[in-house]
This record gives structure tokens, sequence and C-alpha cells, in this order.
């Protein structure tokens, strides 16, 4: 008979993952609290087996180290930090975002005015990175456009998650701030000068982002194929719909997309010759209407002008459109 089809591998080697998650409290449980007051008992030091049973469940019912230890294991997680309003209640008393900020990332224009609520400090020393989730105000119609790179100040600046995954996924590159460019080895990400951005929602295809989804309780028991993820970039977290320029995406794939954008260069930008080009145009107005439409009529004029308007926003719209 043929042999039996190989079993799927049990793990992956993603490029980076993403955990989309708050880890600010510890995750202990009453059971282990007393297991651990027990431990502390005359009682447990006067049995060697009990203690050592007590200890090795104590073990197991330690989830916080468990965790740890697989985040370290895996050597390229990035973890989510919160960027709050400090007026915000469950705001620190202070700005916590110095042991997270890095010098080279330091800029004069970067929003300072968030508090940054980082993750318990033994996951944050296991983890690859650290990046920060912006909170920023959404447009008229409900939807959250731009995003920030960073946030900081002249004393260093904090990547948001997307950029701090982008990192992780290209093994993880030194990066500087520099005015509106965010350089990390040969890749130049470009950005106002506040370290805000506007990314693409669409799929590139240099991007190889298939959107797919898996529940936790699949990838435990192993009906996910986890060797589709070969370096890929995984990100867990809940699938809360976020409003985006596409539509409500739920929240781990609206990363992933932004992600993409990073990778791929397909975000909104501003050309450093657009001030060239306004500046040029204001000039052809009244230099047109110097010289060439004062010798014509007035209806000829009027319907110049509004050929010239039109013009100009079907430009616009096509190229809107164009773009997404």
């Amino acid at each position: 008979p043929p042999p039996p089809p190989p079993h799927p591998p049990r793990t992956a080697q993603p490029r980076a993952i993403a955990l989309a998650l708050p880890l600010e409290g510890v995750g202990g449980s009453a059971d282990l609290a007393r297991v651990r007051a027990f431990l502390e008992s005359p009682e447990a030091a006067a049995d060697a087996a009990l203690r050592a049973r007590l200890q090795s469940w104590a073990a197991e019912l330690d989830h916080d180290a468990r965790l740890e230890r697989a985040i370290r294991a895996a050597g390229n997680v990035v973890l989510l930090a919160r960027a709050v309003d400090p007026r915000a209640a469950d705001a620190p008393p202070l700005r916590a975002a110095a042991p997270l900020a890095l010098p080279g990332l330091a800029g004069g224009g970067l929003d300072a005015t968030l508090v940054v609520v980082p993750p318990l400090e033994r996951f944050a020393q296991a983890a690859r990175a650290v990046g920060v989730e912006p909170t920023l105000p959404a447009e008229a119609d409900g939807v959250r456009r731009r995003d920030a790179l960073l946030v900081g100040d002249e004393s260093g600046g904090t990547p948001s998650l997307a950029v701090a995954a982008w990192l992780a996924a290209r093994a993880g590159p030194d990066a500087t701030w520099d005015g509106g460019l965010l350089r990390a080895g040969d890749a130049a990400l470009a950005a106002a000068s506040d370290g805000s951005w506007v990314p693409w929602y669409g799929v590139p295809a240099a991007a190889a982002v298939d959107g797919r989804r898996h529940a936790l309780a699949d990838v435990t028991a192993g009906r996910a194929p986890l060797q589709d993820w070969n370096g890929r970039l995984v990100i867990l977290g809940p699938a809360t719909p976020t409003p985006t320029a596409v539509g409500l995406l739920p929240e781990p794939e609206a990363l992933g997309r932004r992600i993409a954008s990073l990778d791929a260069g397909t975000y909104a930008q501003r050309p450093a010759w657009a001030w060239l080009v306004a500046a040029l145009v204001l000039l052809a107005a009244p230099v047109f209407a110097a010289f060439a439409a004062s010798r014509w009529s007035m209806a000829l004029r009027f319907a110049f002008a509004v050929a010239i308007g039109l013009a100009l926003v079907a430009v616009e719209l096509a190229v809107l459109l164009g773009a997404r």
C-alpha cells in the first residue's frame, strides 16, 4: 500500500509575528496565588515530594511565564503599546514612552502629546520590538484614513505597530528619522513632518497578502495550514471591525494591509516638487489674463475659464480614483 501522507508541521517559520493585543496586566489566576502562598507555608517546606508537585503545578498555572518563554523562543514577536490621550481615564500618571523610544527616531515635529502605555516589562524584554498604535482622529465620515509612522519628541520616537512589524519582518534593520523620511537599511518611507502618512488599503500584488483568517481554536487544534505561513507576516488579534477607506475590515487585516502598503510603497505621498506645480498654476492665471485673455470677448473668456475648471476637476477625480 502507498505510504500514509505526512502529517502537516505543527510549527511554521513566519518572518514576524505581530500581537495586536495589549499585554499590560498580569495574567496569573487565583489558583496560582493560592499555590504560591502554600509553597511558602511550613507544611510545604516539610514535605519535599509535596513541594516538588506544587512547584510543578505552579509552573503549569503560570501562564505569563509560559507566554514569556514562547515570545522569547520565537525571536520575532512584535508587541503592542497603546497611545492614549493624557486626559483619558486609563492614561498613566507619568509619560511612559521613554523606555520604548529610540534615540535614532527623534524628531521635533512628532506628536509628543500622547501617553504611551507599554506592555509588561517581562514581555517587552522578550519581544523583538514594541510598536505603538496611535489613536488619530477619524475623518468627517468616520473613517480613519491618516495613520502615524511614529510618535515621540526630541528625545526619541516610538514606531507604530505597523512600522515595528515591518522592521521586524525585514530582519530588524536600524531605523533613523530625518524630517519626514524614515530610513531602514536600503528602504525609505516618506511621511509628513509630524510622522503621519496615508496608507492604501488595497492589496498590492507585490505584497503577497491574501487576507487569510484562522480562528485560534483551529490553530491550537492543528486544523490551520501552518506550513503556508512560512516567510509571511502573522498577525494575532481580535476580529473587531475597523472602518477603512475600503469598508469595514477586521482589525488584524487592516493592520496587515497597512504593513503591505509600507512594504510595497503604495501609500499616498506628497511629492517634493508639489509646491512648484502649485506656484506655476497660480502664476499661470495672471499671465494668461494679461497676455491672452485680454484680446478675447467676455463670453469666450468665461467659456474658457469654465472649461479649464472642469478639466482640473476631471483630472483630480481621475487621479484619486486611479490611485484609490
